[in-house]
């Protein structure tokens, strides 16, 4: 058995001339990567997020579209849980669930049908009477008739003021 000589490289030996083309092949690959970045960083600070001059600060994400189109980016969104409504405090109910709908954009056809799963008894057979008999059909006049069934300060107890007169 013959032990190789420094002179003579043994066979499947890496050499200088091998370690130094590796490097070569390396660092074309590394200037190859940084024209690629460079060229999206052009492309991105070209055209602004949201369409927004840069030095704006922090503005909401866009809206999605409510015409039926189709938005393919998704717009992330916290995870919030929807207020429920038993009858008790109808404007802190109403504030809240008006942001609640504002936050999410739900669309004015789909408002009262979310709603009607958010709602305790007994303001949930308050809503049943309320859409079996068609008493609105409009998020407004649906947020009206909350506030004159459930809120006391909107309207007058005209049989309680007329009992405190004797």
């Amino acid at each position: 058995m013959s032990t190789p000589t420094p002179e003579t490289p043994a066979q499947g030996a890496i050499t200088m001339d091998d370690l130094l083309q590796a490097i070569n092949n390396l660092s074309a690959e590394l200037q190859t990567t940084k024209g690629q970045v460079a060229a999206l960083a052009a492309t991105t600070h070209a055209e602004p997020r949201w369409n927004r001059p840069p030095g704006m600060g922090w503005l909401p994400p866009p809206k999605r579209p409510h015409n039926g189109g189709h938005n393919t980016e998704a717009i992330p969104r916290m995870r919030v849980e929807a207020p429920r409504f038993n009858g008790d405090d109808p404007a802190g109910w109403i504030f809240w669930i008006q942001n609640y709908i504002d936050y999410f954009l739900t669309p004015d056809g789909e408002r009262l049908q979310l709603v009607a799963m958010l709602l305790d008894y007994p303001a949930s057979d308050w809503f049943r009477y309320y859409q079996t008999n068609n008493c609105g059909t409009s998020w407004e006049a649906f947020l009206i008739a909350v506030r004159q069934r459930f809120d006391p300060d909107y309207y007058e107890n005209y049989i309680g003021s007329l009992s405190k007169l004797h």
